[in-house]
């Protein structure tokens, strides 16, 4: 609804500038200057929402917000039938509904009125004169014109007169002014102070029409006695300028007396300037349009590159989880204890890129340029993709926006894609909905085939599956050393020799003589064996006999 926060917009600013006059323009006898205000400043209001000053905004890339990075073999892509999505009926609805329904009253009002005049001017009593058309109206007291046209009863006394003041609307064209304001006021029904301005103009062509008259009669006085003894005449159609206005018979008589205001009171309607230049900042700066087509400031141009001084370039995040990755401004996650964090580039500190990696959720920061792809997915922790977006162009020049959203959180996904059309307005399809026919005009008028290949629904990788617990395990001690062997004993006679000991040592003079092996035990368990004993130059054992 761009096109209704435009009209909004431009309202305020009609409101603003009405007001402005209302303060401090209204009592001044400038009365050309002030006709002039009040018809530039109704342009002006509608054209403001327009511009930009593009120095006021820093420089920044596209407001590209996610960007999907398919990855081979990682994403499972599901084709899901979306469920038929119920339209209710929005206060939105009832607001474009209300607008459009005034809109075509105070139309069919003001085609009204036009009919009735174009009726008059058909009637056969009547004299053409080189700049106007006089239409006299049977068994009438009334006067009034519109355009080239002055109708005037023939019960109406003092005609010369009020002919003489209806030419002065007629050759100042004064209903140009008035049909401008009709229009604007069919457009803008909503807005009060469109009413208030046609009457402040139409007051200033009567202040316009009475002044000259007088002028040209020399006679103030006589023509403020005219207008009282003539206050009661009928008035005519309410797009028409009619002599007679009982309402405004005290202040044409009080403005008409009222002494001329000063050469230096010119300087006031200055007041526009500021205010234009202050309105297009506000413009600028406090509204979110994408309706303000033309930059007159735009940045300035670096001498050394001839290129517009660009901020920064944005960061975005690299979001990587279960082997599917994806580029972002901001995401959520969920910790075991139940509480859920947001993250941005900017707060994105060591110990939380530290604690979501525990997650098994890898962060890395990037720059935003890396990023082109106008693609859109809401990341979240519970392995799901549940909000996917993306926006093109199609060949035949229409904007695009494929959605899929989880209406309900419960998994049933709803696909649509949206339309906007050469006039801005936007048409929504559902695929549930679409018919045969639907889908051969979009390809005809659009160039879009419904659905393309690109409104996915895209499912992350579950976690993989936890291994089996294993015990506990121990440190174990090295193997125990091997058992020493025996030397190789030969098979002897016996000899006759006499008995001796069956084994006995031998140690070189000057070594110390050390106790026998140890017996081989079983191992034990234990987490740390004892080291061996070195061994010693010079020890040595024999068996059975001496050599």
């Amino acid at each position: 609804m761009n096109w209704l926060h435009y009209l909004v917009e431009a309202n305020l600013y009609l409101a603003v500038f009405y007001a402005i006059y209302y303060l401090f323009l209204r009592t001044d006898t400038h009365y050309a200057l002030s006709r002039i205000y009040l018809l530039a400043t109704s342009v002006i209001s509608f054209v403001i929402p327009l511009l930009q000053l593009g120095f006021l905004k820093s420089a920044e890339p596209k407001p590209i917000a996610i960007t999907l990075i398919p990855l081979p073999q990682s994403a499972v892509i599901h084709y899901t039938n979306a469920p038929v999505e119920v339209v209710h009926f929005t206060w939105q609805d009832g607001l474009i509904g209300a607008y459009f329904l005034g809109v075509a009253v105070l139309l069919i009002i003001f085609s009204i009125k036009i009919y009735q005049l174009f009726k008059l001017t058909r009637a056969s009593n009547a004299e053409t004169d080189a700049s106007y058309k006089l239409i006299y109206v049977d068994d009438s007291n009334t006067a009034f014109s519109f355009f080239n046209f002055l109708f005037i009863g023939t019960k109406a006394s003092g005609a010369d007169t009020i002919i003489q003041h209806e030419l002065v609307h007629i050759r100042q064209k004064h209903s140009v002014d008035i049909i401008f304001i009709e229009l604007l006021k069919i457009v803008n029904w909503f807005n009060p102070f469109i009413y208030l301005l046609q009457a402040s103009l139409k007051t200033l062509h009567e202040y316009i029409a009475d002044e000259q008259t007088a002028t040209e009669g020399n006679d103030v006085i006589a023509y403020s006695t005219f207008l009282v003894n003539n206050a009661y005449g009928l008035s005519g159609s309410s797009i028409t300028h009619s002599f007679f206005n009982y309402n405004l018979l005290k202040k044409r008589i009080i403005m008409l007396n009222q002494q001329r205001s000063g050469n230096l009171a010119r300087l006031k309607y200055l007041l526009a300037v500021p205010i234009c230049g202050g309105l297009l900042c506000v413009s600028t700066l406090a509204f979110s349009k994408n309706y303000g087509f033309i930059d007159i400031a735009p940045h300035r141009i670096n001498k050394n590159n001839k290129s517009p001084q660009v901020a920064e370039p944005m960061r975005r995040l690299l979001v990587t989880q279960h082997g599917v990755s994806v580029i972002t401004d901001k995401f959520s996650h969920q910790y075991p204890n139940g509480s859920v964090k947001y993250y941005t580039a900017h707060n994105l500190s060591n110990k939380a890129i530290e604690d979501l990696k525990k997650e098994g959720v890898v962060v890395n920061i990037i720059s935003g340029d890396e990023v082109d792809t106008p693609k859109r997915v809401h990341f979240t922790a519970n392995n799901n993709v549940i909000n996917y977006n993306y926006t093109y162009t199609t060949t035949k020049g229409y904007n695009v926006v494929e959605d899929i959203h989880n209406s309900n959180g419960g998994g049933n996904l709803s696909k649509k894609v949206i339309i906007t059309d050469k006039d801005g307005s936007k048409h929504t399809y559902y695929d549930e909905k679409i018919s045969t026919d639907e889908r051969k005009m979009l390809l005809d008028k659009y160039g879009y085939k419904f659905p393309s290949g690109k409104l996915l629904t895209v499912k992350l990788l579950p976690p993989p599956l936890p291994s089996a617990p294993s015990a506990k395990k121990l440190k174990l001690a090295p193997p125990p050393p091997p058992v020493p062997t025996q030397p190789k004993v030969y098979n002897r006679p016996p000899s006759p020799a006499p008995t001796l000991l069956k084994n006995f040592t031998l140690v070189r003079p000057g070594v110390h003589k050390l106790p026998p092996s140890p017996p081989t035990v079983a191992p034990i368990k234990t987490t740390k064996l004892l080291p061996l004993l070195p061994p010693i130059p010079g020890f040595f054992t024999k068996s059975e006999k001496a050599c």
